[in-house]
């Protein structure tokens, strides 16, 4: 198909019935997708599987807790990625663990300039690397995050960035 614009918003998708890999199969000329308040809490590797072609992707004001390492696979086209208002950086009294953005999570996204992960729970809890391979980034939106300290370094590979919110924190 020849789908440009994909906007899914203020519906009541979740991870468990309607957020899977094969979802978005047959969309391959897709451009923008928003995903903007659902309630997706978590997103299975290969979701955006065969998007190669999307520029943006509006994850924002859902539940999602944590990303894993794939998740984002394929889609190296993607310039702008919205993951505010989310629930990263939750504590997990299950496992003893704050609930995060693993390491690998942002693999592949070598093109993407706009990343927005504000008003989140990260506190202390990003871990150092985290930004490694976002070189092209420009913008990046910490706001918000209940931040109290970030490891030396952190940023030391966003070589391109020329906006930075650190504000509210």
């Amino acid at each position: 198909g020849s789908l440009a614009t994909l906007d899914l918003g203020s519906n009541q998708l979740n991870n468990t019935t309607s957020l899977a890999p094969g979802t978005f199969d047959g969309l391959g000329s897709l451009a923008t997708l928003g995903l903007r308040e659902n309630q997706i809490t978590s997103i299975a590797p290969g979701t955006f599987d065969g998007l190669g072609s999307l520029a943006t992707l509006d994850l924002g004001s859902n539940q999602i807790t944590s990303i894993a390492p794939g998740t984002f696979d394929g889609l190296g086209s993607l310039t702008a990625l919205d993951l505010g208002y989310n629930r990263f950086g939750e504590f997990d009294w299950t496992t003893s663990q704050p609930k995060t953005i693993a390491l690998g999570a942002f693999n592949g996204l070598e093109s993407l300039t706009e990343l927005n992960l504000g008003s989140n729970f990260f506190g202390s809890n990003m871990l150092p690397g985290l930004f490694d391979g976002m070189g092209n980034l420009t913008a990046l939106n910490l706001a918000s995050n209940y931040i109290t300290s970030i490891a030396p370094g952190m940023f030391n590979r966003l070589t391109n960035l020329t906006s930075l919110d650190l504000g509210y924190n």
